[in-house]
This record gives C-alpha cells, sequence and structure tokens, in this order.
C-alpha cells in the first residue's frame, strides 16, 4: 500500500494499522471492556432500604451564557450549575422508606454501591466498585398505583445538593453547592472564585 508521498505504508489488511494479528500489536494496550451490573444496594440515613433498584444519578450541567461571536453562542460559565436531580425506582413496599427512614421535609443521606462487571482484553473478568453519595431532599412523593397480581414500584426524585462518586476506590466527582466545591477529577474549580470572595 502506498502513501500520497509516494513512500509504502507498512502492513497491510485487517489489522495493519495496529501491527499483525486480529487484535494487533500486543505491545498495544487495549482498554477493558466495562460490562453489566452485577448489583446495586441504596442507604438511606444509614439504613440500607433496598437492593437490585434502578437509579439514575444526577447530571453536572453548567449554567450557559450567551455571548456575542460571529453572531450567538453559548459558553459555560465555571461556578454555576443547573439543577441536579437523583431518582431512585423502588420496587415492592416502600412502607419502611417513607414512615421510618426518609425525611421528608429536609436533607436525606443517600449512598448508593453497585459493581460492574469488566472483562479483561487478556482474557478473564473482574469487578469494579463505585460508590456514589449524595446530599438532597425529596422533592414530591408521587401517587402509588396498584394492579393485582403485579409488584407495584415508586420512583422518588430528589433535589440534590451534594454530589460525591467513587469508582474503584477513586474520587471522580465532589460536588457540594452549600460549601463551594466543585472538584472533577481532583480539580477544585470553585476554589479560585472562593479566594476572590
Amino acid at each position: 500500500m502506498s502513501d500520497p508521498s509516494g513512500g509504502t505504508v507498512a502492513g497491510s489488511g485487517f489489522g495493519a494499522a495496529a501491527g499483525n494479528g486480529m487484535f494487533g500489536n500486543s505491545q498495544i494496550s487495549q482498554p477493558d471492556w466495562h460490562n453489566t451490573i452485577v448489583a446495586d444496594s441504596v442507604y438511606v440515613n444509614g439504613y440500607c432500604v433496598a437492593r437490585q433498584v434502578a437509579v439514575t444519578l444526577p447530571a453536572i450541567t453548567p449554567i450557559n451564557a450567551e455571548v456575542n461571536a460571529m453572531g450567538k453562542m453559548n459558553l459555560p460559565v465555571v461556578g454555576l450549575l443547573e439543577i441536579m436531580e437523583a431518582k431512585i425506582a423502588f420496587v415492592g413496599g416502600m412502607q419502611n422508606v417513607l414512615t421510618d427512614v426518609l425525611n421528608p421535609a429536609g436533607w436525606n443521606a443517600i449512598e448508593i454501591r453497585w459493581v460492574q462487571n469488566v472483562v479483561k482484553p487478556g482474557g478473564g473478568s473482574t469487578n469494579t466498585g463505585y460508590r456514589a453519595w449524595l446530599t438532597c431532599s425529596t422533592k414530591d412523593i408521587p401517587a402509588q398505583s396498584m394492579t393485582v397480581g403485579e409488584v407495584p414500584s415508586l420512583e422518588l426524585t430528589f433535589e440534590v445538593a451534594a454530589y460525591k462518586l467513587r469508582i474503584d476506590g477513586q474520587d471522580y466527582y465532589n460536588i457540594n453547592r452549600l460549601a463551594g466545591v466543585m472538584e472533577i477529577a481532583g480539580v477544585d474549580y470553585y476554589a479560585t472564585i472562593l479566594k476572590m470572595l
């Protein structure tokens, strides 16, 4: 195979760009395959209230400001965030959570733990542990419907004031809106703002 300058590109055919063989040069590191969520658990104010449930963690979305640059353009403002929400879909009875654990009129400390299977490129697999901590208040307690012969479910939505995510022992997000902390991958983007106040 020739390149536009008249030279020759080493190798040809499938996998040539990365080396010989189906998976390319063995010296080039291959990424892990992040696979299925194996299990999860939810703790509310220190009590384990559910396992194997659907959880939606909050998005971290900066507020955009409109500027004029060859027309209009939106740019993120570091230090200002949109509303952060989390959702947990509980399956089965919710009486213990609503009456014994959850504080409907104040802040709640929620911890979510989950395990994800990871397949290694060289063969075999391992598990990665995730933990997320939320300081949040309930936005509402929705109506619960029931049908004979079916397991009832109830999805609660939370307003999030603080959110910390730890992946395999390493902190990745640490957002605390009330304390003025916005750490992402080890960098506190709000620290420089606080120094000027």
